[in-house]
């Protein structure tokens, strides 16, 4: 309770003392947050706080009492995240997202909590409205989660009707890009062969194959048949999801991809080589230090652990830094959207992942891209951007 006071009871600029109270609106069946200033020292602001927070459980109850859900729109917005979603959910990087879309976008801007059932349209588009400031796409984010939680809470009769569809459709915001010219494709693709680090074969699944940096790292001699050239990609291995408030570095585990994602496609030759080289290269490694374990990963380290992001993402650099001065500059993820997925040369009419046409992929917690876009959240807000590709395509020579 003195944490609270603390909180709510501050000095104006008018000097006098004010307390923020919520406040039970039995018309209009809401919670209203309302001001109350004029007060001459702190411990008569504290004093009404005090009271008014000893009232307020009461009122909340007796105007629970006059509905069939037990729930105000935000606590229905926490009882979702909290029991439906989290139990639910495999992805440890969307559960940090959707807690901070909630935590730290939507509920510091809810200014009234009605009960579930009085929610209409008007009130989630002024909500949404509210959020738009927040960043470019905060808008778009808002709209999308609520639309998912709102059918949720019909889906369960907590609502007559399916506010989702009654709510304006927002359009995902794009974003500007630079690509990669004929001749820049080119200079990196040689650069990569002449790079003395052995991530050659990373390099090439990502720009030929449109595979997810997690989605390469989590590649085993299992998911590859080399009699048919295929690729059979069902999980990844990324860092799991970490809160704003953990403040461990966060793990890297393997994770099964959701099932929409599950796909199967044909090679190009070249790719082909290559995994059959690097697994050759990875029992060669595993033969001579019997003492590290072959979990039959591609990616390996030269420790004989499987690789992490951050070692992808600094392999990139050098190649930058010794070909391009004002070329666009990418981290591991950007390798595979360098080329149009409709012409990756994979012999499957089939395209290698749907998500090859956006860039849709989420990244982990605590990696920050750009500021203008709401794919992803760090613990100081940063944002990763989701991107729509177009890139000139170049042949592997």
């Amino acid at each position: 309770m003195q944490k609270k006071a603390e909180e709510n009871v501050f000095f104006s600029h008018k000097n006098l003392w004010c307390c923020h109270t919520p406040v039970v609106n039995f018309n209009a069946k809401t919670i209203e947050h309302r001001t109350r200033t004029g007060f001459l020292t702190r411990d008569n602001a504290e004093k009404v706080y005090e009271k008014a927070s000893r009232l307020f459980p009461k009122e909340l109850a007796k105007l629970k009492a006059s509905s069939p859900c037990p729930f105000t729109f935000t606590e229905y917005l926490k009882h979702w995240y909290e029991k439906l979603y989290v139990p639910a959910s495999t992805s440890g990087s969307t559960k940090v997202k959707y807690h901070w879309i909630i935590y730290h976008i939507i509920l510091p801007r809810v200014t009234a909590d009605p009960l579930l059932p009085y929610i209409d349209a008007e009130y989630i588009e002024n909500l949404i409205e509210s959020c738009r400031n927040y960043c470019a796409s905060a808008e778009y984010a808002v709209y999308k989660l609520l639309y998912r939680i709102l059918y949720s809470a019909w889906d369960q009769g907590f609502l007559e009707t399916c506010l989702a569809s009654d709510i304006t459709e927002r359009k995902e915001p794009k974003s500007s890009l630079r690509i990669y010219t004929k001749e820049q494709m080119k200079l990196f693709l040689h650069a990569m062969h002449e790079d003395p680090y052995a991530h050659r074969l990373e390099f090439l699944l990502a720009l030929f194959c449109g595979l997810r940096p997690g989605e390469i790292l989590g590649l085993t001699y299992n998911n590859f048949d080399s009699s048919t050239q295929t690729l059979n990609i069902h999980k990844q291995y990324t860092k799991d999801g970490r809160f704003p408030s953990e403040s461990a570095d966060p793990k890297y585990s393997c994770k099964k991809l959701e099932g929409e994602r599950y796909r199967s496609f044909q090679i190009p030759d070249f790719v082909c080589e290559e995994l059959v080289l690097r697994q050759e290269k990875n029992m060669c490694f595993f033969r001579t230090h019997p003492d590290k374990k072959d979990n039959g990963n591609f990616c390996i380290s030269s420790r004989g652990k499987v690789k992490t992001l951050e070692t992808l993402n600094q392999c990139v650099q050098p190649v930058y830094c010794s070909l391009y001065s004002s070329g666009p500059r990418k981290t591991f993820h950007g390798q595979r959207d360098c080329q149009r997925p409709d012409e990756y040369p994979c012999k499957s009419s089939t395209t290698p992942t749907k998500a090859a046409q956006v860039m849709s992929t989420f990244c982990t917690a605590g990696v920050a891209c750009s500021s203008n876009h709401l794919s992803s959240l760090d613990s100081a807000g940063s944002v990763s951007p989701s991107i729509a590709i177009s890139a000139a395509c170049i042949k592997y020579r």
